[in-house]
């Protein structure tokens, strides 16, 4: 949770044998104190954690191996994709079994949790061996590695290797997707105990608070990148937007897209839509100049460039660096930033988990981590509480 509670949690692991396997993660503390296994799992030996952790892997992967081929079921029934792919090409074969992009998102996922449990553990009970004074020699002779491996957020940054199993799934939109999702979420817990220890404003200084939170900032700021993106979703990537969305704001947006008029001859075709949406489309891709317009510049000289050469313009900084080979993309770098986000995440949950604002993600967390499927923030705050309260303990 904090400084705290690492480090008692910490001073309790070393003070019992090091061959505990119970006492290891946020619930040591608490645990200790009570005489209950932080984990609420039975730790007999090392073995019958590696023994559950393989079995909980094997029920995940089987659980989404079931549920994505149900999916994929009734999402080809419905849309008879099916039926569509036989006529177009009846000796077309099916995908063998270990190519089904469901059976290797089901092996990655289960894989992460896998070696995230295994790897979280590895790393905790070294670092509680690192710091027995039985490891003084090896500090000493090694003291920047002693400190990279006996600092409390080792663990996080060790397991999250693990990660790099994302890459037994082809390298396609959902995993693109997921790697997205996992890095945005892990900014968003950065920022909120970035916010919440007064790094970006409300610190103190002098007895003074200093640079209080202004009251119009807040996540609104994100809507029109969210529009901005969704509008060029609509145009360039069709399939990337929600029909119903879109039949929403066509409908609304006759001033931009005309109808067709009452007295216009039966003969002739008027463009739909989506054939104007797909012909601004088009005409994007044709490279043109930019064009710059003369109602809203009426005072410029040239609206137009002076020729009309074979020009390609660079619509963002990404390309310019391409073009100047500033830099290049990276082959699965979709992946490596999974990585960095469940590292980040691991390190914000170890830091301060109530940056994590969600119940059930701070459960989810704990129990990849082998904690159990337990609330250490709720339960830390009941305790502070308790504590506060005279004549009061955790038995009454």
């Amino acid at each position: 949770m904090n400084g705290g509670t690492s480090s008692a949690t910490t001073k309790d692991a070393v003070s019992h044998s090091s061959d505990d396997t119970g006492a290891i993660g946020k619930g040591a503390e608490a645990a200790s104190e009570a005489g209950t296994d932080p984990h609420m799992e039975t730790t007999a030996g090392p073995d019958d954690y590696n023994a559950r952790a393989v079995r909980q892997s094997v029920r995940l992967f089987a659980g989404m191996s079931v549920a994505l081929k149900l999916w994929e079921i009734t999402s080809a029934r419905l849309t008879r994709k099916n039926q569509e792919s036989r006529r177009s090409s009846p000796h077309q074969k099916e995908k063998a079994a270990p190519q089904s992009p469901a059976l290797r998102l089901s092996l990655s996922l289960s894989t992460i949790f896998l070696l995230y449990r295994l790897l979280f553990r590895f790393f905790a009970r070294l670092r509680v061996q690192l710091l027995e004074p039985s490891a003084a020699p090896f500090r000493n002779r090694n003291p920047y590695t002693a400190r990279t491996l006996t600092s409390r957020y080792a663990p996080a940054i060790g397991a999250s290797v693990a990660g790099l199993a994302l890459g037994v799934y082809p390298a396609r939109q959902l995993r693109v997707s997921i790697a997205i999702y996992a890095l945005f979420r892990a900014l968003e817990f950065g920022w909120n105990a970035a916010e919440d220890g007064g790094m970006v404003w409300g610190w103190e200084k002098n007895g003074k608070i200093q640079r209080v939170r202004p009251w119009w900032w807040g996540s609104w700021m994100l809507q029109p990148l969210a529009f901005g993106q969704l509008l060029h979703a609509v145009v360039f990537d069709r399939d990337c937007f929600p029909p119903a969305y879109g039949e929403f704001i066509f409908k609304r947006s006759t001033a931009y897209i005309h109808s067709r008029p009452k007295d216009y001859p039966p003969g002739l075709t008027w463009p739909s839509t989506y054939d104007v949406v797909d012909s601004l489309a088009q005409m994007a891709r044709l490279n043109w100049p930019p064009f710059i317009s003369p109602t809203l510049f009426p005072h410029k000289d040239e609206t137009l460039p002076p020729s009309l050469a074979a020009i390609e313009p660079l619509s963002s900084l990404w390309k310019v660096g391409v073009k100047r080979r500033w830099w290049r993309a990276m082959k699965g770098g979709d992946v490596w930033l999974f990585v960095l986000a469940v590292a980040l995440t691991g390190v914000v949950y170890e830091k301060d988990a109530r940056a994590v604002r969600e119940q059930s993600w701070r459960k989810g967390i704990s129990w990849v981590r082998g904690e159990g499927w337990r609330d250490w923030a709720l339960e830390e705050d009941d305790a502070l509480a308790m504590e506060n309260v005279p004549g009061k303990t955790w038995e009454d």
